[in-house]
């Protein structure tokens, strides 16, 4: 992400494609914290566990939308180790 900041930064892309990109990255962040979360649900996993990967996917999600990048895929990432975990 830093190095693509710096892009933006540098103009050597626009601000819409940089955005585009980190979207794009995110989205795919979620979907491996949708799928985690969804293979702890099928395998029957602990269902607290499974609460807060929900709960922290639904923050990433709040933070993508606020176009706070880093933060949606840090919220991505520990739904995923929640979920892993259940």
């Amino acid at each position: 992400m830093n190095d693509l900041e710096a892009a933006v930064k540098d103009r050597l892309i626009s601000g819409t494609q940089g955005t585009d990109f980190m979207d794009r990255v995110c989205l795919s962040a979620r979907k491996t914290a949708e799928d985690a979360i969804d293979a702890a649900s099928a395998r029957g996993g602990n269902a607290r566990q499974i609460r807060e990967a929900r709960q922290a996917l639904a923050r990433g999600d709040e933070r993508r939308a606020a176009h706070q990048f880093k933060d949606a895929i840090a919220m991505y990432k520990d739904a995923v180790s929640k979920a892993e975990g259940a």
